[in-house]
């Protein structure tokens, strides 16, 4: 019963580590990547602990109101939010550079800018969180586009953040040695119960090989004895002795033949 308990959750282990290896490692080769929900800027959408599976898409392709996942700063962090706009831009504006090498400034006191066309269109997109009241602050180039949010499964995230920590990464080798011992512990207890049976049957085996010629010792010294009290019975000795003297001319005959030779005289 205790092996077929292990040998079951052993086999549950491993389909659970098999499914999150698919989901995991297996999407990125059907051209997917996951990512964890972190905060609840895209709910009812996206809750907190999703795990999204975003693929990349050519940047003209996406329209509004389509969620992206995205690089939203310097520090890189991955945000997915809601396209309200999209900004194509085919010029860009750059400050003027004075003969001594910087900006001009305006009597505002801001940089003087001046248009300079670009080789091709640049796309630009405008975000917002489906549960935020406003706008994100910048625009998102299209260059910092991951991709789409293809679907989501609810709660893997948690796991996936978790193990992305020292403690998670601590708890997954665990886990993985924990997995690694169900797998071999029947065969350990087949192999523990094995060496058993055979030390019982060697030591029985062994016990009945010191019991046989005790038997065997008993036996002839009983037939010893048998032989000994025979002999002893059939010896010409004992009763016969007795006989032997009771019958001898002896004692009354003696007398009685020394009276009849004095008649006779």
């Amino acid at each position: 019963m205790i092996k077929r308990l292990i040998s079951a959750l052993s086999t549950l282990a491993v389909i659970a580590v098999l499914a999150l290896t698919a989901l995991l490692v297996g999407a990125r080769f059907i051209g997917l990547t996951p990512y964890s929900v972190l905060s609840g800027s895209m709910e009812p959408a996206y809750s907190v602990g999703d795990l999204l599976y975003v693929r990349k898409i050519p940047a003209e392709d996406i329209e509004t109101g389509m969620p992206i996942t995205f690089v939203a700063n310097e520090h890189l962090v991955i945000v997915t939010h809601r396209v309200v706009e999209v900004n194509i831009r085919t010029s860009t504006q750059e400050p003027i550079i004075d003969e001594n090498g910087k900006a001009a400034m305006g009597r505002d006191g801001k940089p003087i800018m001046q248009e300079i066309p670009l080789d091709e269109p640049v796309c630009y997109f405008r975000t917002r969180g489906d549960a935020n009241p406003i706008d994100d602050a910048t625009l998102v180039h299209e260059n910092n586009v991951i991709g789409v949010p293809v679907y989501s499964i609810p709660y893997i995230g948690y796991f996936v953040t978790m193990l992305q920590t020292t403690a998670g990464k601590v708890m997954a080798g665990c886990f993985g040695m924990v997995i690694v011992l169900l797998m071999f512990l029947p065969e350990m207890l087949q192999a523990v119960g094995r060496c058993e049976k055979e030390k019982e049957e060697e030591q029985s085996h062994s016990e009945e090989d010191e019991q046989t010629p005790g038997e065997d010792t008993l036996i002839c010294e009983e037939k010893t004895g048998d032989d000994v009290v025979v002999d002893e019975k059939n010896a010409p000795q004992g009763d016969d002795v007795l006989r032997t003297a009771k019958d001898a001319p002896q004692g009354d005959d003696i007398v009685i033949e020394a009276a009849e030779n004095a008649d006779r005289k």
